[in-house]
């Protein structure tokens, strides 16, 4: 991804700090995985409650990573 984006990426993604875990989709750690590939300007921001269900208001997250 961060060789064919010009400026950020943007994932709607499980995501939590932490060792992976998978509770009916596979919940990973964008921030440890994009800092790994050498990103570093990273915003997370938590999907608000009431938008879908229960797993999307556990893990939903908006990942901005700037190139």
């Amino acid at each position: 991804m961060a060789r064919v984006a010009k400026k950020e990426i943007i994932l709607f993604e499980w995501h939590k700090q932490g060792d992976s875990i998978y509770s009916s989709h596979w919940v990973h750690d964008y921030k440890k995985i994009l800092n790994d590939i050498g990103i570093s300007n990273i915003e997370i921001t938590k999907i608000p409650k009431g938008i879908w269900d229960e797993g999307w208001e556990k893990y939903g997250n908006i990942i901005k990573a700037k190139l």
